[in-house]
């Protein structure tokens, strides 16, 4: 299975990764640091 993947992977330079650009601009508390699913929600949204 990997050989018939492996011309879609690439190799990464891993000494020049870019910084990413900070998109969020509200405070710290303000942040989506927890989500909460269940298998429930998730089949309920997709049935």
């Amino acid at each position: 299975m990997n050989n018939y993947f492996f011309t879609v992977f690439t190799q990464e330079n891993m000494q020049e990764i870019p910084d990413s650009e900070q998109i969020f601009r509200a405070e710290e508390s303000k942040k989506l640091t927890d989500i909460h699913l269940t298998r429930e929600m998730v089949e309920k949204k997709i049935d």
